[in-house]
């Protein structure tokens, strides 16, 4: 008897395809003693400068049940590091909501006491693709975001566009351009490595 071969009809393969993508989730990550992140950022037309600017690699690392940021061994505080502490867990700005899935959409709003002004994103989860990190393929969600900033001068639209992967537990790779008119941060994060606990 001859075999013929198993045809899957174009539509039911792209209908496979969508459900598959719709049921993959990331439910918050459970952090583990050691575990670390190596970050790469820069921070272009900033309007403010100093030590609150991403600028060069930095170690994140999940000790005692917080998160530490370091660059070339020093303890960073401050705006840089909760940026940093951000592409892991969510906080009050919102960028991350558990659980993701492809379609899922948030708003995270939060006060900016620099500014003194209110700041709203809308997120929604486009998609899934495949990221090259530290020699890995690491599957992740693709996160954009699109809000306002309201400040004494007026309301200024801003955008955000990342990814998230739950194989990394974090944002690998981030942007945000925080223009307030003519002028404002343009900020690229990149995950170079992430090291599983006792590795």
């Amino acid at each position: 008897m001859k075999k013929f071969p198993t045809v899957v009809p174009v539509g039911l393969f792209t209908l496979l395809l969508g459900v598959a993508a719709v049921t993959y989730a990331a439910e918050q990550p459970v952090l583990q003693e050691g575990e670390r992140w190596i970050f790469k950022a820069s921070t272009k037309d900033a309007i403010s400068s100093g030590g609150s600017l991403l600028d060069g690699t930095y170690e994140v690392v999940y000790r005692k049940g917080e998160i530490e940021v370091t660059q070339d061994g020093a303890l960073i505080i401050g705006n840089a590091a909760e940026e940093l502490k951000r592409m892991i867990l969510p906080d009050e700005r919102g960028y991350l909501k558990f659980p993701i899935t492809v379609g899922n959409q948030w708003t995270g709003r939060h006060f900016h006491d620099r500014r003194s002004g209110w700041r709203s994103m809308n997120y929604a989860v486009s998609g899934i693709e495949d990221l090259a990190v530290g020699g890995s393929t690491l599957r992740a969600f693709k996160i954009e975001g699109r809000g306002s900033v309201s400040v004494p001068s007026g309301t200024y639209e801003q955008k955000r566009a990342f990814s998230y992967s739950p194989d990394a537990k974090s944002v690998v790779k981030f942007f945000y351009d925080s223009a307030v008119g003519s002028v404002g941060a343009k900020v690229d994060i990149e995950l170079v490595k992430f090291s599983a606990s006792g590795k």
